[in-house]
C-alpha cells in the first residue's frame, strides 16, 4: 500500500485542473498577498502562471510554501448554505479564517459584539444578503479589496453606520453584501483589516494596499486573459469586438466583457429558467423571494398585490439597466429587492455623458412600454409631467441633465427618451423576467449579457 502512495500522488499531479481549482488558488495568493507572505513581483509571477495552469501539479507548486495550501488544488468547491442566522445577546461573537460566505446571514445582536472577517472567507456567490438587527451592540465587518457593502436600506435610529472604503471604486468587485434592517442606539461598522503594532511601528504598508494595487493594476488584465484561455480551451470562436448596434436609429452598445465562473453560471441558469418559464406571462414567473418579502415588509396586504408590485419594479429597474448599457454607461448590479426607501435598485450607476438623462426617464417609460399606456396626447403628457416628483431622484436628476441639451424643456426632452427606449422594449421585457426569476442581483457582466439576447 505505501508503495502506491508516491504513483497516486504523481496521478493526482497530472490531472488536469478547472477554472475553480484556479479561482481558489488566485484567491489564496491575493490573501498572502495581503497577510505579507508574498512580494508584489512575487505575486505579479504567480498569478500569471496560476491562471495559465493546466494541471494540479502546476498549482500545488505556486502554493506549497503558504499556509493552508495543502488542498487547494484539489478540494472541492465547499457549498455554501441558503441561511446562517447569528443570535448574540450580551457576549461575542466571530466568524474569521476560511468560512464559508452563505447566501444569507440573519444577524441579531442585543447588547453583545458580533465580528464578520472576509478577508480569507471563501467566496463562492457574488452576493451576500445580511439582515441585521442591532440594538445597543456592535456588528463589525471586515473587508478587503474587492467587497462592496451597500447599506443604503438600513434604518438608523441613535447608533451609526460606517462603511470605510479606502482602496478606491476602480477594484473589481468579488462580492457584493447587501445590507438591510435596523441600527438602535449600537454600532454597525464595514472596515479594512488593521495593521498589526509592529507593522505600525515599522511603518510597512497596510494589509489592503498591495491587494488593492494589484487588483486595480494586474488582476483586471490577468482576468481578461483567462477568459481568452476559456475560450480557446473549450474550442469557441473568439469573441467579437466590441461595435455598435443600431435600431431605428438609436445606437445600443453591445456589452462584452469576461464573466467571472460564478456569473457565468448565473447566467447559464437564469436562461435556463427563461427558457423554462416562456409559455408564461411575467406575474406567473415571479421568484418567491420577492413576493414574500414584500408581504413581509407589509408593503403589500397579500400574495397577489406583492406579485403585481414585483412584476411594476422588475420593468421599472429594467428600463434603467437597458438605457445604461444602451447610452455607454455602467453600473454594478441590478435588484429588485425591496427596501426601507425603496422597491429596487440599479446599483453604481456611472458615465452616460449627455445622455445620463435618458437613464433616469427610463424607469417610467419601461413601466408604460409594459402595458402599452404610453402618453401619446401632447397635453396629456404636458399635464402629467409637472406631476412627476420624487420617484427615487430620478425626476430631479433627469431635469437637472436635460439642461445642456433641452434646457428647461422637459417635455422634448422626454419625447427623445420615448423614441429612444420604444424600440429596446424586447431587450427591457428580458431584463425584467430575469429580474424576476433569479432571486439575487444581476451583476452588470449578467444583465449586459441578458440584455444582448445571451
Amino acid at each position: 500500500m505505501a508503495d502506491s502512495e508516491p504513483g497516486s500522488e504523481v496521478a493526482r499531479n497530472e490531472l488536469r485542473a478547472s477554472h475553480e481549482d484556479r479561482d481558489r488558488v488566485v484567491e489564496l495568493l491575493r490573501v498572502s498577498a495581503g497577510d505579507g507572505r508574498l512580494t508584489a513581483e512575487e505575486l505579479d509571477e504567480r498569478l500569471e502562471l496560476a491562471l495559465t495552469a493546466r494541471t494540479y501539479g502546476e498549482l500545488a507548486k505556486l502554493v506549497s510554501d503558504l499556509p493552508a495550501a495543502g488542498s487547494v488544488a484539489s478540494s472541492p468547491t465547499p457549498r455554501a448554505k441558503d441561511v446562517v442566522r447569528i443570535d448574540c445577546g450580551s457576549g461575542h461573537a466571530k466568524r474569521d479564517g476560511q468560512w464559508v460566505i452563505p447566501q444569507r446571514i440573519e444577524a441579531r445582536v442585543r447588547s453583545g459584539h458580533l465580528k464578520l472577517d472576509f478577508t480569507q472567507a471563501v467566496i463562492t456567490q457574488p452576493s451576500l444578503q445580511l439582515d441585521a438587527e442591532v440594538r445597543s451592540g456592535h456588528i463589525i465587518l471586515i473587508t478587503k479589496p474587492g467587497i462592496v457593502v451597500d447599506t443604503d436600506d438600513v434604518a438608523v435610529r441613535s447608533g451609526h453606520v460606517r462603511v470605510r472604503v479606502p482602496w478606491g471604486p476602480d477594484v473589481p468587485e468579488l462580492l457584493r453584501i447587501e445590507v438591510t434592517g435596523r441600527v438602535g442606539s449600537g454600532h454597525f461598522v464595514a472596515r479594512p483589516q488593521h495593521r498589526t503594532f509592529w507593522q505600525w511601528l515599522t511603518r510597512q504598508p497596510r494589509p489592503y494596499e498591495i491587494a488593492a494595487r494589484l487588483s486595480r493594476d494586474r488582476l483586471t488584465g490577468l482576468l481578461a486573459g483567462r477568459a481568452g484561455l476559456m475560450a480557446g480551451c473549450r474550442g469557441a470562436h473568439p469573441p467579437r469586438a466590441p461595435g455598435p448596434r443600431r435600431s431605428r436609429g438609436q445606437r445600443v452598445l453591445r456589452v462584452d466583457t469576461a464573466m467571472t465562473p460564478a456569473e457565468a453560471r448565473h447566467l447559464a441558469q437564469i436562461q435556463a429558467e427563461l427558457s423554462r418559464l416562456i409559455r408564461y406571462d411575467d406575474e406567473s414567473v415571479v421568484h418567491e423571494l420577492w413576493i414574500r418579502q414584500r408581504y413581509d415588509l407589509g408593503a403589500a396586504s397579500s400574495f397577489a398585490p406583492a406579485r403585481t408590485a414585483a412584476v411594476r419594479t422588475a420593468w421599472h429597474e429594467a428600463g434603467h439597466a437597458v438605457a445604461a448599457l444602451a447610452v455607454g454607461a455602467r453600473f454594478s448590479s441590478a435588484s429588485i429587492r425591496h427596501g426601507s426607501t425603496s422597491q429596487g435598485r440599479v446599483h453604481g450607476v456611472s458615465g452616460g455623458g449627455e445622455q445620463a438623462f435618458v437613464i433616469d426617464a427610463a424607469g417610467q417609460i419601461a413601466e408604460r412600454l409594459r402595458d402599452w399606456s404610453m402618453l401619446t396626447g401632447d397635453d396629456q403628457l404636458r399635464a402629467w409631467l409637472p406631476t412627476w416628483r420624487g420617484d427615487g431622484g430620478d425626476a430631479r436628476r433627469f431635469r437637472r441633465a436635460i439642461r445642456a441639451r433641452f434646457g428647461d424643456d422637459d417635455f422634448k426632452a422626454w419625447r427623445y427618451c420615448e423614441q429612444a427606449l420604444t424600440p429596446l422594449r424586447p431587450r427591457i421585457r428580458r431584463m425584467a423576467r430575469a429580474l424576476l426569476v433569479h432571486p439575487r442581483p444581476l451583476p452588470y457582466e449578467v444583465a449586459a449579457a441578458i440584455a444582448d439576447g445571451g
